[in-house]
């Protein structure tokens, strides 16, 4: 009777998972794999469903994200750095130092559990953030939260921008998903370089090494052109998706 009722939880649970992140989609709303499965286990999780991601799950799915943070980076990106470095520096310095003070004062004054506000104002991916907070026992859901609506406010703020600056010729661009594409020899390296590099992450005990690890060594195996990192919209669906049920649904 009991496993019954845990397959019903997980059927509810992947069909409003399947549900929110659709519509998210449909209005263009930014890391929407991730949000609709952690509003999904958000959600059950309020109504007492107890369910229980395995630890490998979530160290996989981790892995598969800090190589989609990789594949983001490319040779031409560091000469656009070099040419543009003392801009770069400044920026880069400036959103350190002001999100320090903030993650600070928010720790120091505010009512936030432990370092929840360190990272929930910290700059970077949101979805890298949200993993290395639960890493380190912040508040995952309040992280979480303060994280995408900084992306939500960023991403606002930046259409704004655009279309100031472009005018007329600022056009709404939209790209569709193409959920199964053909696989290259690259798909399978680049699932053996996640799975050695989380592994070697968790073994050298690496604070978040499942994710940076993998990060790392596939910004270096993709920028020294060695192996071009292929990871298809529905792995990537499915890794987000842990780490919304992760987030959303903790035991």
């Amino acid at each position: 009777m009991a496993s019954r009722r845990a397959i019903g939880h997980w059927l509810i649970l992947l069909l409003l998972s399947v549900l929110f992140s659709s519509l998210l989609l449909r209005i263009h709303l930014p890391a929407a794999l991730l949000l609709g499965p952690l509003i999904a286990g958000l959600i059950l999780s309020l109504r007492g469903v107890k369910l229980s991601i395995p630890r490998p799950c979530y160290l996989v799915a981790q892995a598969i994200v800090g190589c989609m943070i990789a594949r983001a980076i490319n040779p031409s990106v560091f000469g656009v750095l070099f040419n543009n470095w003392a801009l770069v520096l400044a920026i880069l310095l400036t959103t350190l130092a002001i999100s320090g003070l903030t993650g600070w004062l928010l720790v120091r004054y505010s009512a936030l559990p432990g370092a929840t506000g360190a990272w929930g104002s910290s700059p970077g991916g949101a979805s890298a953030m949200v993993v290395m907070a639960q890493e380190y026992g912040a508040d995952v859901r309040l992280v979480a939260l303060m994280q995408y609506l900084r992306v939500l406010f960023v991403v606002g703020a930046a259409a704004l921008v655009v279309r100031y600056a472009l005018g007329n010729e600022a056009q709404e661009m939209t790209q569709d998903i193409v959920w199964f594409p053909s696989l290259t020899l690259n798909f399978p390296f680049t699932l053996l370089l996640t799975a050695v590099a989380c592994w070697l992450g968790m073994r050298l005990r690496i604070p978040s090494g499942a994710m940076l690890l993998p990060m790392l060594l596939g910004a270096l195996a993709q920028g020294g052109g060695w192996l071009m990192l292929e990871l298809p919209e529905w792995l990537l669906a499915m890794a987000y998706a842990v780490l919304g049920w992760t987030v959303g649904a903790p035991v």
